[in-house]
């Protein structure tokens, strides 16, 4: 009786600490997506040291900022690529200045944010799509922004 009693209180002392952390995350995300909110500039862009971004681009689009993987290239003009971007993730997307896109996501469990940046770019048979997604909260992302942005650059090749 003693047990059920103390794993109750854990279980409820953990729903609190949940519900308190969502909470958090209501009130101060207004900030988050006035500071993050908006497409990063590749050009200018640079990585801190710590493991919980995910960046996919060629030299020349980020030279500040080594990337991880290439862009996917798509044989779409970069219009239509940022039709399908605007169809497929219309409900994420925060802000959009003409091909470049600023995104959010969240954690399933606790819904840490990450925001992304979709960038399309013309290529040499058609379009490159640079993407950037950074986690705000905690040093390391478990590889989270790298499965996401992989899974939706898939998902949009697939959609071409």
């Amino acid at each position: 009786m003693m047990l059920l009693k103390s794993l109750l209180a854990t279980l409820f002392a953990l729903v609190l600490l949940a519900l308190g952390w969502r909470l958090y995350l209501h009130l101060h995300m207004p900030a988050l997506i006035e500071r993050y909110g908006r497409p990063v500039d590749f050009a200018t862009l640079q990585r801190s040291n710590a493991p919980h971004d995910y960046l996919r681009a060629l030299a020349e689009d980020a030279p500040k900022a080594p990337a991880d993987a290439p862009p996917l290239l798509l044989p779409q003009a970069p219009q239509i690529v940022a039709g399908t971007i605007q169809t497929l993730f219309g409900d994420r997307i925060l802000a959009r200045n003409g091909n470049d896109f600023a995104l959010l996501d969240r954690t399933p469990l606790l819904g840490f944010p990450d925001f992304i940046t979709l960038s399309v770019r013309s290529g040499p048979t058609g379009s490159r799509v640079l993407a950037y997604s950074t986690s705000v909260y905690g040093h390391a992302d478990f590889g989270t922004n790298r499965r996401r942005i992989d899974a939706w650059l898939a998902t949009l090749d697939e959609a071409r």
